[in-house]
């Protein structure tokens, strides 16, 4: 062998090696963007169940302001109820008879 050929065949050989060690770095490049996606995919699923949660608040939100709504229309029918009671008329005393017509 020449010379020349065994430097060639050294230069081959600093490339297999470089090109190994670059295919190592990828595997480990690999390896962590793995690493990230499924991190990433648990913080999905987590934001998912937080997302459901809050939905379910909303809901139950909605459903209590309506009640409340509903218990203050009630409130104000029992208000009036107690005001026409304390004029005297309504549902204790008529003030006119029945059929007696307008005053």
């Amino acid at each position: 062998m020449t010379p020349a050929e065994i430097g060639g065949l050294i230069i081959l050989l600093l490339n297999l090696v470089a090109v190994g060690v670059a295919v190592f770095k990828l595997g480990g490049a690999v390896q962590k963007f793995e690493m990230i996606g499924e991190k990433q995919a648990m913080e999905i699923t987590e934001l998912k169940n937080t997302v459901k949660v809050v939905g379910e608040l909303v809901v139950k939100i909605a459903v209590s302001s309506e009640r409340m709504d509903n218990m203050s229309s009630r409130l104000n029918r029992v208000e009036n109820r107690v005001e026409e009671m304390a004029h005297g008329e309504g549902y204790v005393l008529p003030l006119r008879p029945p059929g007696a017509g307008p005053p």
